[in-house]
């Protein structure tokens, strides 16, 4: 098995954890997909695609952090409730379209858990 489809299970599994607290969930979360996203630096969205759109955005971005690039994983439910990771890279980022696809499965997982998290 990849580091990646191992670690995408770490992460789920902790998203899914609802006994931890409000306050350490996102952190716990993170934790267990150190290694996957070090490894991988893999997000949906990457802020160089966007760079013709909102030059000044991605100028402040980087600058401010002092990276190249940025990958953020957002999840997000119908009602725009959840959260957004983003993950500084000192290189521009390239995620193959199969790197791509196994990230949006697992922020389909962090949203569902983050959903179950708020409650009804």
């Amino acid at each position: 098995m990849s580091l990646l489809a191992t670690g995408a299970i770490d992460i789920a599994e902790a998203a899914y954890d609802i006994e931890v607290g409000a306050v350490d969930w996102l952190a716990r979360v993170l934790e267990a997909g150190r290694q996957t996203i070090d490894a991988v630096a893999g997000g949906v969205s990457v802020l160089s695609e966007n760079r013709e759109l909102r030059p000044a955005v991605y100028e402040a971005m980087t600058r401010n952090a002092g990276c190249e690039d940025f990958l953020q994983l957002w999840a997000l439910d119908p009602d725009l409730h959840g959260v957004n990771i983003a993950i500084p890279s000192p290189k521009t980022v390239r995620l193959s379209k199969r790197a791509r696809a196994h990230w949006r499965m697992l922020l389909i997982h962090i949203t569902a858990a983050h959903r179950l998290r708020r409650g009804p």
